[in-house]
C-alpha cells in the first residue's frame, strides 16, 4: 500500500492507494496514530484503495475510537464499489464521517489551493 499525508489546519489528509489488508495495515497504524495522539482530525481518502481486510477494518475501528477518546474524528471518502460494500457489512461506517470525494470535504478549497 501507497500512503501519502497532509496537514490542513487541523485535519490531516491520508490518500491510501493500493491493499489495506494485514501486511499493510501494521504499517499504516504506525502512520497513523502518532497524528491521532496530535489531536487532528483524520480524513482517509480511499479513491485509489483496491481492497480492505479485515486488519484494515480493524485499523479503522481502532483509529475511530481512539479519535472519539479525544473529542476528534475520522472521515473516509472516494470508496470504490468493492471497499463501500466491506465498510458497510462491517458497521464501521456509523462511525466515520463519510463523504463522496474529496472535494466534498469541509476543507476541500484548502486543499485546492495546496495542490495548484
Amino acid at each position: 500500500m501507497e500512503l501519502k499525508k497532509e496537514v490542513f489546519g487541523v485535519w490531516i489528509l491520508f490518500s491510501l492507494k493500493g491493499r489495506l489488508d494485514a501486511q499493510s495495515a501494521p504499517d499504516f497504524d504506525k502512520e497513523l496514530l502518532p497524528e491521532i495522539a496530535k489531536r487532528l482530525d483524520i480524513v482517509l481518502d480511499v479513491s485509489e484503495l483496491e481492497y480492505i481486510s479485515s486488519m484494515g477494518i480493524r485499523s479503522l475501528v481502532q483509529a475511530a475510537k481512539k479519535t472519539s477518546e479525544v473529542n476528534h474524528r475520522v472521515a473516509i471518502c472516494g470508496m470504490q464499489p468493492e471497499v463501500k460494500e466491506v465498510i458497510e457489512v462491517s458497521g464501521i461506517g456509523a462511525f466515520l464521517d463519510v463523504y463522496d470525494s474529496v472535494s466534498d470535504l469541509p476543507f476541500a478549497a484548502d486543499i485546492h489551493r495546496s495542490r495548484s
